[in-house]
């Protein structure tokens, strides 16, 4: 498999793939797997011309590293991403742009999770370290239920560049603290922005806070002492759209 090949499995990531690309080079069944979804992406795969084989379900398991893949798996060439605010003739979801910078999240069902709330709540595009973050891989894929085909992460080798193009563009950087800054129902969101998801056990890091031109917090009243990093995502994203929807 080349480096620009990318591995996905999963009946709803791949249902998705071959409604929404053509750069889908081969499409793998399981031989004895019955269901419904599976037939229909048969019939799409003969309509398009898309190669398909049917493979044993021990080639599947060996194939994605276990038996999660619910008998489909596919290999395809991910489109080349840009930057989608500094594309010439550009435009954000809605009246204001809205990024996601994720820092270094570790477990890929988290990352899966937060994609699939991204692309739920229209984020333009969302961004995450290449290093010291989990990697958006098949399972990361599969998690994110096909959201990443519509919405694939942006992975950024440089995050002091990545925040000088946020400031260049007078993006306002909010960053998500369990225990501080102001409560998301008392924020104002309707301004171009890029909300900051800090890893599952510390936090934001360090270096990321400097970077923040606010913080925002999720009223809190039972006894636990945070959230998980997805669940925090999807609300502060839906409170986001809330805002914006508004009229």
């Amino acid at each position: 498999m080349s480096a620009q090949n990318k591995l996905i499995y999963g009946i709803r990531p791949v249902m998705e793939l071959l409604h929404t690309t053509s750069s889908v080079k081969v499409v793998w069944f399981e031989q004895e797997k019955q269901h419904e979804s599976l037939e229909e992406m048969k019939s799409l795969c003969r309509k398009k011309g898309i190669k398909s084989a049917i493979k044993s379900a021990r080639y599947l398991d060996k194939l994605c590293s276990h038996s999660l893949h619910q008998g489909v798996a596919a290999l395809y060439i991910p489109p080349e991403l840009e930057i989608a605010f500094e594309k010439a003739n550009s435009a954000p979801r809605s009246e204001w742009w809205l990024c996601l910078y994720l820092d270094q999240i570790q477990d890929p069902h988290n990352f899966g999770a937060i994609v699939r709330s991204a692309e739920n709540f229209a984020v333009d595009q969302i961004f995450y370290p290449e290093h010291h973050n989990a990697p958006f891989n098949p399972v990361a894929f599969k998690t994110s239920a096909g959201a990443g085909i519509h919405n694939p992460p942006y992975k950024i080798s440089s995050v002091s560049n990545m925040f000088d193009k946020f400031k260049t563009h007078s993006f306002e950087i909010v960053g998500a603290l369990p225990e501080e800054g102001t409560l998301i129902s008392e924020t104002d969101f309707k301004k171009n922005m890029v909300l900051v998801i800090g890893n599952e056990g510390e936090g934001i890091t360090g270096k990321i806070k400097k970077y923040c031109t606010a913080f925002v917090r999720i009223p809190a009243y039972g006894k636990v002492a945070s959230l998980n990093a997805s669940v925090s995502a999807g609300i502060m994203l839906y409170e986001i759209q809330r805002q914006r929807q508004k009229k």
